[in-house]
């Protein structure tokens, strides 16, 4: 049955079933989609979306408005350079122009980790910039001409975050 499918142009496969068993044993073959748009143990709406997503990617024509209900209101968006209007949030009067304070982050108190910024759901993000420019003795620490941090360094840090959380 794929085959004769093939040999009358069809090159985009749909499966509907509780689990996309035909489609997995599907020899896809370039130029060819398949979407499958129901999935055991998954929710209903998401995967009939991902399918027809999937299908709209490959260059099939999908009728939108079937499937997803057009918004109440629509936003006015500026066009192109934003027509001179500031579209973004004005920095706080405190922090200098290079400072990060205004985005959460505080300096984390190493000499290789720059800063921190705690997260919602109660870990702690260290960032940190590493160059032979801003710690020259990194250049001492090469291995075939390439620059490595050293195991220690590494454990440094380790510890320092622990230390911290």
């Amino acid at each position: 049955a794929v085959g004769v499918a093939r040999g009358l142009g069809v090159r985009v496969w749909a499966e509907v079933g509780p689990q996309p068993a035909l489609s997995a044993a599907l020899d896809v073959r370039e130029g060819e989609v398949v979407a499958s748009f129901l999935r055991r143990d998954r929710d209903q709406a998401t995967t009939l979306l991902t399918g027809l997503s999937r299908l709209h990617v490959h260059g099939v024509d999908v009728v939108w408005d079937s499937w997803v209900p057009r918004a109440t209101h629509s936003v006015d968006l500026p066009t192109y350079a934003f027509q001179r209007q500031r579209y973004w949030a004005a920095g706080s009067g405190g922090a200098s122009a290079g400072s990060l304070a205004g985005t959460g982050l505080v300096a984390a108190g190493h000499r290789l980790l720059g800063a921190q910024v705690s997260l919602a759901g109660g870990g702690v993000v260290f960032t940190g910039r590493l160059s032979v420019s801003a710690q020259p003795w990194l250049a001492d620490h090469a291995v075939s001409g390439v620059v490595v941090l050293p195991g220690t360094a590494f454990v440094d840090l380790v510890v320092h975050a622990g230390l911290q959380v």
